[in-house]
């Protein structure tokens, strides 16, 4: 008896070594990936493990550059330098041809993957700098078509890129101006101005460079609209900030529902956003280290793949 199953266990490596294994419940031969008579849809041989672009079909998994994934079209080198992993399951893309076509089978011989419970995974990474410049100090402000530098603001800036500060003027003698309340955002500058006690408001905005502020306007409520050069000190602070998404996708079910670009369940219990017509997005997860607030964003009623 123990020969007899040894025997047998030494004829199913041989069928599966050769390429070809019986699919389950159908009684038919389903070609392997180790038999290489099996073709991408470009027409290439698929091998085991990682072929040139990052695909392993035998592993069911992909590793590699973002556009990698897509074999590096033009519409995608704006993410070239991004991360890109990606798993999935049998009736996503399975690792064998069942129906006989020379390629991967798809949605297990459903008409379409609507119903077959395919899912996909995927997780994107990558980092990029972002820069910002500190103007905190003392800054002469020249308006456009005056003959000096009569006034001038101080500037106090924290690192969320908050600014406060106070615009003084002169007339005669130095006169408190009024307060200054704004913030920086890469390289522009606006700053919103009240005058106390006497009800006077307005706003400045501009563009940052190496210690100097161009091309700023300044506008109040007396009706002025005015452009402004402010000189002083700033300094351009950069970092290198790393983030990283991972999403899950499923299948609609067969008795689903969209409605308003969402996915419901025949019970009416939302599944997810629709995401290329017929599968659904289950769960997102982003985060970036440079921005708190960009961090878990959506999950569905159900963000386990099992339930669909």
């Amino acid at each position: 008896m123990k020969k007899e199953i040894m025997a047998l266990f030494a004829v199913s490596i041989l069928i599966f070594s050769m390429g070809i294994v019986m699919a389950k419940g159908k009684g038919a031969a389903c070609t392997t990936i180790q038999s290489g008579k099996l073709l991408t849809s470009a027409g290439n041989v698929i091998t085991t493990g990682y072929d040139e672009w990052g695909y392993n079909y035998q592993a069911h998994m992909f590793n590699g550059g973002y556009c990698d994934a897509y074999r590096d079209a033009a519409w995608c080198q704006a993410w070239k330098d991004d991360n890109l992993i990606m798993k999935w399951n049998d009736a996503w893309i399975s690792n064998m041809d069942c129906d006989g076509d020379g390629l991967l089978d798809r949605h297990y011989g459903f008409t379409s993957y609507i119903g077959s419970g395919a899912w996909l995974t995927n997780h994107q990474s990558g980092s990029y700098e972002e820069c910002t410049w500190d103007v905190s100090g003392n800054w002469l402000l020249d308006f456009a078509g005056g003959t000096d530098n009569r006034e001038f603001i101080n500037l106090i800036q924290d690192a969320e890129g908050n600014v406060v500060g106070e615009f003084w003027y002169l007339s005669g003698t130095w006169l408190y101006g009024g307060t200054l309340v704004g913030t920086v955002t890469g390289d522009s500058l606006h700053l919103d101005y009240d005058r106390a006690p006497i009800l006077y408001t307005g706003e400045f905005n501009g563009t940052i460079g190496d210690n100097v502020i161009t091309a700023g306007t300044f506008s109040d409520s007396g009706g002025n609209h005015l452009s402004w050069t402010a000189t002083g000190t700033s300094v351009e602070i950069c970092e290198t900030c790393n983030w990283n998404y991972f999403t899950k996708i499923v299948t609609a079910p067969a008795d689903a529902t969209l409605t308003d670009g969402i996915w419901y369940a025949a019970d009416g219990t939302e599944i997810g956003p629709v995401i290329w017509g017929e599968f659904a997005t289950i769960q997102e997860v982003s985060n970036d280290q440079c921005d708190p607030a960009f961090k878990y964003s959506w999950h569905g009623s159900h963000p386990g793949f099992g339930y669909y």
